[in-house]
Formats: structure tokens, C-alpha cells, sequence
């Protein structure tokens, strides 16, 4: 059967100055960024699914850390450093990790862990990025980073957004992930396929059950 060739994400925000140093004492910024395609995962040591996902990152990290174009980083929202340096620790891991709430919120407002996007080459960011953690998908992973190292500069805006929602690499892929909530406020904007004919009085009765 022939592999299906994967829509690349759209990059529609620019990340921010963000100098932080990690766990191991290199300060991280956005210089470290550009140039590079990287995965960025947000995570806590109190996250079950984000402790699910470290066996595979900390495969992904060793495969790619003497790459020069792709890499991984991660951020841990914990209120404190000292559980997070234990957690490594006890678990052997050695991916790159910056531990700052404020931090991730800035880079990408979440409502939700693991929170998982891409950075490319021009320090632009996609929207949340779903995969799985088997091997393959760590392979897959590998080959889309390359592929996102590659990409030309674009500008971004409503064309692109638009075309981040109809990927299958946007939020319809999350929905079989495990994810733990943060109970931050959340909006969800539903579109109604109305006709242009249909009045302002079926409009509101029709939205009013939705409430």
C-alpha cells in the first residue's frame, strides 16, 4: 500500500524572546530556536499522560541530539525544580528541560497536559501537534521535523489559519489522547451550517439550546 503523504502543519504565531535557563544550566533562547525545527512538549511530574510520553521524548532526544537542524525541548509547569530534578533522576531521563510555568504560557497559552507544538526554522510556531509514542511514530516524528527544517519563510495570517483547521494535524487528532485539564477557561466557537435564508428567529432558538 502506498504511504499517504502528510499534510505539514501551518505555523501561524511567532514565538517570543523567551531567555531561560534549563535543568542542566544552558540558557535557552530564541536564537537556540531559529534555524532549527523543534518539538516543544509541556509537561508535570504530577501528569500521568505526560509521564507516558517520556520513555518515547527521551528516545526522540537521543536519536536527534547531534542533529544540527532538528531538536526537542521541553518545559515543566511544576510549581518548583526539585521534584522535576528527582523525577529525572529516578527515570535516567536526559532530554533538555526548562522549568517555568510562566514561561510555557507565554511561548503557547494551554489548557491542557501534555500540550505538544512544533517551532520551525523561522521561529514561528504551529498549533497543537498530536502524535502517538510507539517507535514509529518517533520515526515519523524524526522525518516531519527534517521536513519543517526545510520549509521556506511564509507569512502567516487567516490563509493559513484556515488551512490549520481542516489539517489532520489540528485539534481533531488530540481527541483520542489523554489529556489532563487545567481548568483555565476555555471557549468553544460552534459553526451552524445556516443558509443564508434562514431567519433571525430560528437562529436564536437553535443557539439558545446549544447553551
Amino acid at each position: 500500500m502506498k504511504k499517504t503523504e502528510r499534510e505539514p502543519p501551518a505555523f501561524l504565531t511567532a514565538v517570543p524572546e523567551f531567555p531561560a535557563k534549563d535543568l542542566a544550566g544552558r540558557t535557552w533562547q530564541l536564537s537556540d530556536v531559529k534555524g532549527k525545527a523543534t518539538l516543544v512538549n509541556f509537561w508535570a511530574t504530577w501528569c500521568g499522560p505526560c509521564r507516558g510520553e517520556h520513555p518515547a521524548i527521551q528516545e526522540l532526544y537521543g536519536r536527534i541530539k547531534d542533529r544540527s537542524n532538528i531538536q526537542v525541548l521541553t518545559i515543566s509547569v511544576d510549581d518548583e525544580d526539585a521534584p522535576v530534578r528527582a523525577y529525572l533522576k529516578d527515570k535516567g531521563y536526559t532530554f533538555p528541560v526548562l522549568q517555568s510555568a510562566e514561561l510555557a504560557d507565554k511561548l503557547c497559552p494551554y489548557s491542557g497536559l501534555p500540550t505538544n507544538f512544533l517551532v520551525n526554522a523561522h521561529g514561528a510556531r504551529s498549533g497543537l501537534y498530536g502524535i502517538g509514542w510507539d517507535s514509529e511514530s518517533v520515526t515519523r516524528l524524526i522525518e516531519d521535523l527534517a521536513k519543517v527544517a526545510l520549509q521556506k519563510e511564509v507569512a502567516v495570517g487567516w490563509r493559513n489559519s484556515m488551512k490549520n483547521r481542516r489539517s489532520r494535524w489540528g485539534m481533531l487528532q488530540l481527541a483520542s489522547r489523554p489529556c489532563v485539564p487545567l481548568f483555565r477557561p476555555c471557549h468553544l466557537r460552534v459553526v451552524l451550517p445556516f443558509s443564508r435564508e434562514t431567519d433571525d428567529t430560528k437562529r436564536s432558538s437553535v443557539l439558545l439550546q446549544l447553551r
